[in-house]
């Protein structure tokens, strides 16, 4: 399994917008990769946010990021963002989930 995290932080201007985009870009990976495990979070009341993604291999993570829908989604995000998204691989270390 590859475990991979990903921060960054929008612009001002755009805490209106992000959301939305947001919420639609996970329902339309849920809809077209329901393998994988995705989840955003906003940090706090700010405007950075996570998102968690789990993979079952590496075919399914180069999928994921090859896919249209995530290009776009980073193409609307990136030139909004002050902090550009920073990823992160994640090594499971324990877990209560299956």
């Amino acid at each position: 399994m590859i475990h991979k995290m990903a921060r960054y932080k929008v612009k001002e201007h755009w805490m209106d917008q992000i959301i939305p985009v947001i919420e639609e870009f996970v329902e339309t990976v849920a809809r077209n990769e329901p393998s994988i495990s995705y989840v955003a979070f906003r940090q706090g009341a700010g405007r950075e946010f996570v998102h968690f993604m789990s993979f079952q291999d590496q075919e399914a993570e180069q999928k994921h990021m090859s896919a249209a829908y995530t290009r776009r989604f980073m193409k609307r995000v990136s030139p909004n963002c002050e902090i550009p998204p920073e990823f992160t691989e994640l090594i499971s270390i324990a877990s209560s989930m299956d």
